[in-house]
């Protein structure tokens, strides 16, 4: 627990955005790719460590400690000022935490099991249009395909 810890702040620390804007509770779209860049980049250096660790062969509980402390303290701020404005949303924020953190540990796995064959500067970019666009805007789909409801 004590390595996992370590590794996760140190992963944490990498990649918090920095806090010096004017307006930090708005969300640019530069500060969330230069984040997923430094994600990527990590999770790059230390690529045996994580292909371990969130495989089948790594420890049962480390994926799931690690969603908790991403949403905690990577998404905390989000999830503040999400709580602000929760009136307005059309889907609980919990939801939406669990579904953005969900979706973000997916595709870091699918990066790690294809041996990492795009350059953490492309996950980084396609990470930040599917958060901010969200996935079939960003696809090309949305004119394409019949949604279910």
């Amino acid at each position: 627990m004590q390595s996992m810890n370590e590794v996760l702040e140190e992963l944490i620390e990498k990649v918090k955005p920095n806090q010096n804007n004017e307006d930090s509770s708005k969300v640019e779209e530069n500060d969330e790719s230069v984040s997923f860049l430094k994600l990527f980049e990590f999770i790059y250096d230390h690529a045996d460590y994580f292909k371990v660790m969130l495989s089948d062969r790594g420890l049962p509980q480390f994926r799931s400690h690690m969603t908790e402390i991403v949403k905690k303290r990577v998404y905390g701020e989000l999830i503040s000022s999400i709580g602000e404005a929760e009136d307005g949303l059309d889907i609980p924020k919990d939801i939406l935490i669990s579904y953005i953190t969900s979706a973000h540990i997916g595709v870091i796995c699918s990066w790690l099991e294809s041996d990492m064959k795009f350059s953490p500067a492309f996950m980084a970019e396609k990470l930040t249009s599917l958060t901010l666009l969200g996935p079939i805007r960003v696809a090309g789909l949305e004119n394409k395909i019949k949604l279910p409801y």
